[in-house]
């Protein structure tokens, strides 16, 4: 297979180091005129220096604070639309009908040239497809793993297993078809499969 996913750094991560920057300069300010007075710093100053560093951490907590809800409202609304869509609704129907629940598919599958089961492996990719949507937001830190994970653990599970053979030959042709699914798969798999 092609190089395995990883999640990335975000604005979340520059964020986060940012914050880390700031309480770091001003404890080295901080020690440095305490114990060397180098800046000779009189109240006035100490107060401007400490109202500047709250007002910074303040922005950069804010800033992170609305990251985060805004990550987990576009990701609400990525499992909403996908739910309320009528094609997924349809593409749900057309793969329960010839692989129900609990049923994998074959070498056999891939090949059987059957109206209802040429649907099915349409849904079957439609659904591999928005999954691997979803699991590349989820590495690019774009939607909420922990959302995610929490409503679509065992449906990830439960496709991946159906569909391994079909991802298996997808990836014969190409090792970077689903990767990310993969990867995900990999990572929500119950522990000892």
């Amino acid at each position: 297979m092609g190089t395995k996913p990883r999640i990335r750094w975000g604005a979340r991560h520059v964020l986060y180091l940012l914050l880390l920057a700031v309480l770091l300069a001003f404890g080295v300010t901080t020690w440095i005129e305490l114990k060397c007075k180098t800046f000779d710093f009189t109240p006035t100053n100490w107060l401007f220096l400490f109202a500047t560093f709250l007002a910074v951490v303040g922005w950069i907590i804010t800033a992170i604070v609305n990251l985060r809800n805004s990550i987990k409202q576009h990701t609400i609304n990525i499992l909403l639309q996908s739910r309320l869509s009528t094609a997924f609704n349809q593409r749900t129907d057309d793969l329960a009908a010839v692989y129900p629940t609990g049923k994998i598919l074959t070498e056999s599958d891939l090949t059987n040239t059957d109206p209802n089961n040429l649907a099915a492996l349409a849904a079957l990719k439609y659904f591999l497809n928005h999954h691997e949507f979803v699991a590349v937001g989820i590495s690019h830190g774009d939607l909420s793993h922990d959302v995610l994970k929490s409503s679509l653990e065992g449906i990830v599970v439960g496709l991946y297993e159906k569909a391994e053979v079909y991802i298996k030959a997808r990836q014969r042709e190409d090792p970077q078809n689903f990767e990310h699914f993969v990867w995900l798969y990999e990572r929500w798999k119950p522990k000892g499969n």
